[in-house]
């Protein structure tokens, strides 16, 4: 017998929607030393509101029709005791909570150096410099890197040990494809 020099895992895991929103959400927290971010395309998607969810959820047979399960936390997402953060009815009533949400339910974000604006007296608004956008295919893209270039902090999102700079990691190489800041 030959001894045993090394062994390659190839582990396949299902990354769902929920995992990537919370990352999002504290990206977007941590992420304001360089990222000024705006939506650019609501893809038809309406604002509702935490009882409009909840109706919608319990008219069409309870939470438990709109969880799935997330090989990341182990568990079925949303928890029961935030129903109303399902994306799965959120995408079925073509609407979001919170900005975040977007991109993962069709629509998109558009992110700008926070670092770049000029106050433009014209639009009453500051001009900055275009970085990249948030998107399905970004998204996708994003975390393909994520998980091959950002190995450590690609660990720690899988193991849930991750932090906000996990997070801000994984935005980055949304957006820009490469780690830039930080």
């Amino acid at each position: 017998m030959e001894p045993i020099t090394e062994v390659e895992v190839l582990r396949p895991i299902k990354i769902i929607p929920h995992d990537i929103w919370y990352s999002l959400v504290d990206a977007f927290g941590y992420a304001g030393y360089w990222a000024h971010i705006e939506v650019s395309e609501y893809n038809g998607l309406r604002h509702v509101t935490r009882d409009e969810i909840r109706n919608y959820i319990n008219e069409n047979g309870g939470i438990e029709n709109f969880q799935t399960y997330s090989e990341v936390s182990k568990q079925n997402m949303p928890y029961k005791t935030s129903m109303t953060d399902s994306l799965v009815a959120l995408n079925a009533m073509k609407g979001y909570r919170y900005m975040s949400q977007i991109p993962l339910l069709g629509g998109e974000l558009t992110v700008y150096d926070s670092e770049s604006g000029v106050w433009n007296e014209e639009i009453e608004d500051y001009e900055r410099d275009k970085l990249g956008v948030i998107n399905s295919q970004t998204i996708k893209e994003g975390i393909d890197l994520f998980a091959e270039v950002g190995r450590r902090h690609f660990d720690d999102f899988i193991s849930q040990s991750g932090d906000a700079i996990t997070a801000d990691v994984l935005l980055q190489y949304i957006v820009l494809g490469k780690i830039t800041y930080g």
